[in-house]
């Protein structure tokens, strides 16, 4: 596992922008989905990737919200998670192992999910990284509009890697496109998704790199802005 040095450096952008996260009580009435909410101003739009606030939980555990992550949002089927790895009293992660062909999990680390308690007490997923993919355009929070370049590297099975840009906390694509990066080892990737007016003012860009067996896709996952038309 990546040293939490390594989530530190990388989620530093999302905590300072994570103080603005809206509390939302837990029973104060039916929860909204992003798809459907009115799109709050950028200063009070959480910058988390799940779950939402007004669906998080005070007893959800840290395995219990990454487990949601990668089945519910990133759509992995039988993600195999390690024990969280606890960063300061509020932060940590939780490795995600890549299962062989017996189905049962391996040593090896196929993605990070980065964990922060925003409002205190309720665990948040705040980024997720891989050494098999990684998006180096655009940048953490950086606001984006129609068309989007998405560039970066990845590897996975003849080189399909899956591009998505989501409403926040909305596991439904707002857009997607596959594109061809390394069979056998990283190569770079690029593409452009257009879309039409999200839902929200904050979303998140996912790049899943596709694996045969259930439970070995790597993903890196972060959040992003939309600018303003």
């Amino acid at each position: 596992m990546r040293p939490l040095t390594t989530f530190s450096r990388l989620a530093a952008a999302v905590l300072v922008a994570a103080l603005s996260l809206v509390a939302c009580g837990e029973d104060d009435g039916p929860s909204t989905t992003a798809s459907t909410a009115t799109a709050p101003p950028p200063a009070e739009q959480p910058h988390a990737l799940w779950p939402s606030p007004e669906e998080a939980r005070h007893t959800m555990t840290p395995g219990d919200v990454a487990r949601s992550f990668a089945e519910d949002f990133i759509g992995v089927r039988r993600p195999a998670l390690g024990e969280f790895q606890q960063g300061d009293s509020r932060s940590g992660e939780i490795a995600v192992m890549r299962r062989g062909e017996n189905g049962h999990p391996t040593q090896r680390v196929i993605a990070t999910i980065a964990l922060r308690q925003l409002d205190g007490k309720r665990w948040f997923v705040i980024a997720a990284f891989s050494d098999e993919v990684e998006v180096t355009e655009p940048k953490l929070l950086e606001p984006v509009s129609s068309p989007v370049r998405i560039a970066g590297e990845g590897v996975g099975h003849e080189g399909n890697v899956v591009l998505r840009l989501h409403n926040a906390f909305d596991p439904e694509p707002l857009t997607q496109k596959a594109v061809i990066a390394g069979a056998i080892r990283r190569e770079p990737f690029e593409a452009e998704l257009t879309f039409g007016t999200p839902a929200t003012a904050a979303g998140a860009i996912v790049a899943r790199a596709t694996q045969p067996l259930a439970g070995s896709d790597a993903f890196a996952a972060f959040p992003i802005g939309f600018a303003a038309r």
